[in-house]
């Protein structure tokens, strides 16, 4: 779901070449995020992140639904900001060096491919459909995963399992 919002954030804010800059920018913010966890002593609980990540969702969804075009900086914001959450998310539990490896990096790739595929999808929808109503039905989709995002965060502060 984080996927999907921050496509459609990113689609309606700034056109491809800057997409193209914050698909880099994603991939290298993960990696990091990774690289951190990995090294790091610090550890975050598993809930606090969920209850991080959904909050940042819910708030891309309201600025793709209301307020798409006002602020393209914040594109760079969220994609750096749930590119660190996701990258610390991605670090499983430890195991034998191949496996431990080889599903990080697929959590990498991953998060990166559903952020690319969301973006790229939802910018060639905007390009496409120029009227009105059709740029409507994509902020009702932002309002709706905000509605979710908010249910499932309310959800996870509650301590109840989703």
């Amino acid at each position: 779901m984080a996927f999907l919002a921050l496509g459609l954030l990113v689609s309606q804010t700034v056109d491809l070449e800057k997409i193209k800059k914050l698909l880099l920018v994603f991939l290298v913010t993960i990696i990091a995020s990774t690289a951190f966890a990995l090294l790091s002593s610090l550890v975050f609980e598993p809930r606090t992140l969920f209850i991080v990540l959904w909050v940042l969702i819910v708030v891309v969804c309201i600025h793709a639904a209301l307020l798409p075009k006002w602020t393209p900086k914040l594109s760079t914001v969220s994609v750096i900001s749930l590119g660190l959450v996701m990258g610390q998310m991605t670090v499983p539990e430890p195991g034998p060096f191949w496996s431990f490896t080889v599903t990080t990096l697929g959590s990498i790739a991953g998060c990166f491919l559903g952020f690319l595929y969301s973006a790229l999808l939802f910018n060639f929808v905007f390009e496409r459909f120029q009227k009105f109503w059709q740029r409507t039905v994509l902020r009702v989709i932002a309002a709706w995963l905000f509605a979710i995002s908010f249910l499932l965060s309310a959800l996870q502060i509650a301590g109840k399992s989703v």
